[in-house]
């Protein structure tokens, strides 16, 4: 009875002090945090990974403040493995200088969206150290880093990253980017990835794989200082919209898109608006059969002498308003294979296309179109349009149609409109039934009988 009674007291006297050990050592563990300090001036941020806190610690996942100018990531914090660095720096306009950052490891890194995102003061930045294998979404990661003139990804593994939308978007200081060592394969997103990288004036990517890419909304748009695009290497076959993609590419002289493919597409919206260099565009292996939105398409390509547009099947499309404007190097343009039956809006559809002289758009079916307003306006040296199906009711708004066709001699049509809205002006060679009369520009003489159309086939 004694020896177990010793026995037992021998054990509990052990056992109080295994537990008098291991509580310091948790409490320990527990108190190491990944944090950061801010210096006194407000000016300095300090990433540690310690036990060691002050009252004023700001923990890792709440990133760093807005107003710092510079970073510091201390050896200790080499020891801590974040999951996300999603807006760790995001929004510090200020930030010139991040010291240590080889000591963030980021080897279980899953999320890096907007991670330097409007960092506008950076001007370079080396992430050669970091191990990006774990990461799947990189969107908009980089975007607004309108100071950043090199940018160091030269190890960076994107074999895992589905998502890459607007990751370069706004870097409007770079003049060269190397991502020849970017996987792209499981990528479904690239819209925006290179928006506004204004100062860019050559981009490698035949390394590109973009066969699981949906989305290339804006891609490219604004990216005015590149001349020569090469996507010879881009699988399409999964994309559905590509509106915006090289809008305000105004130093592209031209471009080769023989291996697109677009059977899937239902967006063309601004797709090559304001290429403003582009001298010719043959699209005729484009497949169009799915695309409903061709607004503004072609607008502001004012170089624009030929475009090839042969294959196109609109027979889905509903939006084409501004499709052409301002083309005004266009002579000529041959839509007779468009069908426009479910089109609604023709708003400004050929506006300021100043170079063409004759327009067939016979073929045309305007019964769904509510809006044609300035639809040919300042078309200056057009002198015949033949118009012999279109037809405009009531709730058809046609203000500013003809305004300022000069030239125009003939519009052929069998119609009469039933729309009231101010037609014509500035149209002083027009003769149909009646020759124009300045005073009178309402739809009352938009008809082949007493008006100034002419019956097809006189």
């Amino acid at each position: 009875m004694m020896k177990e009674q010793r026995f037992n007291s021998f054990f509990l006297s052990l056992l109080f002090s295994f537990v008098g050990i291991l509580l310091p050592l948790q409490a320990f563990a527990q108190a190491i945090k990944a944090y950061g300090v801010l210096s006194e001036d407000g000016k300095t941020f300090t990433f540690r990974y310690d036990e060691y806190k002050t009252d004023s610690v700001r923990l890792f996942e709440k990133g760093v403040p807005k107003r710092v100018q510079k970073v510091i990531f201390e050896a200790s914090f080499k020891d801590y493995r974040p999951t996300s660095t999603f807006y760790l720096f995001g929004d510090c306009k200020d930030l010139k200088e991040i010291d240590g950052i080889a000591y963030l490891n980021t080897e279980q890194v899953t999320d890096m969206r907007f991670m330097f995102s409007g960092c506008r003061s950076l001007t370079s930045l080396d992430l050669s150290n970091f191990n990006t294998k774990q990461v799947t979404d990189m969107s908009c990661m980089f975007e607004d880093c309108s100071s950043l003139k090199s940018l160091n990804l030269s190890n960076c593994n994107t074999e895992q990253v589905t998502n890459m939308r607007g990751m370069f978007a706004s870097c409007s200081s770079l003049t060269t980017l190397n991502l020849s060592k970017f996987n792209t394969e499981q990528v479904t997103d690239m819209s925006g990835m290179f928006a506004d990288c204004s100062s860019l004036k050559s981009l490698n990517l035949s390394n590109f794989n973009t066969r699981q890419v949906t989305n290339m909304y804006n891609m490219f748009s604004h990216c005015s200082s590149l001349e020569l695009l090469n996507l010879s290497s881009f699988n399409t076959e999964k994309v559905t919209d590509v509106s915006f993609m090289f809008s305000g590419c105004s130093s592209l002289t031209s471009l080769n898109l023989t291996n697109f493919n677009t059977e899937q597409v239902t967006n063309m919206n601004c797709m090559f608006s304001a290429c403003v260099s582009l001298t010719s565009l043959n699209l005729s292996h484009f497949n169009t059969k799915q695309v409903t939105d061709m607004r503004g398409m072609f607008a502001l390509c004012s170089s624009l002498k030929s475009l090839n547009l042969s294959n196109f099947n609109t027979e889905q499309v509903t939006d084409m308003n501004e499709m052409f404007r301002d083309c005004s190097s266009l002579k000529s343009l041959n839509l007779s294979n468009f069908n426009t039956r479910q089109v609604t809006n023709m708003h400004e559809m050929f506006s300021s296309c100043s170079s063409l002289k004759s327009l067939n758009l016979s073929n045309f079916n305007t019964e769904q179109v509510i809006d044609m307003c300035s639809m040919f306006n300042e078309c200056s040296s057009l002198t015949s349009l033949d118009l012999s199906n279109f037809n405009a009711g009531q709730r058809t708004s046609t203000l500013g149609m003809f305004w300022g066709c000069s030239n125009l001699r003939t519009i052929f049509c069998r119609n009469s409109w039933e729309t009231t809205r101010n037609l014509f002006d500035n149209n002083l060679k027009l003769k149909g039934a009646a020759a124009y009369i300045p005073e009178k520009g309402g739809g009352d003489m938009a008809n082949p009988h007493t008006g100034y159309f002419t019956m097809p086939g006189k």
